[in-house]
């Protein structure tokens, strides 16, 4: 499967080229890293600006990205 060369080219902006890992080892070794998952919702909805809401019921695992999305009003 190969990535979108937009997505590919985000990523390449915001992470510097010693820290990412491209290669299978270090995708296996790294892979749970939760940075990445820090990483993704930024991605999604301010590099692209995409939405952060994908199927009913991820709710709760968006809850901590609602003010990335939509800005601090909606939590007010």
């Amino acid at each position: 499967m190969s990535l979108p060369a937009d997505f590919v080219s985000a990523v390449n902006q915001l992470i510097p080229a010693q820290r990412r890992f491209d290669d299978p080892l270090s995708t296996l070794a790294f892979g749970t890293d939760a940075s990445f998952y820090r990483l993704i919702p930024k991605l999604v909805a301010v590099e692209f600006g995409g939405s952060l809401k994908a199927e009913h019921g991820t709710g709760r695992n968006m809850a901590p990205f609602v003010e990335l999305e939509w800005g601090p009003m909606p939590t007010n």
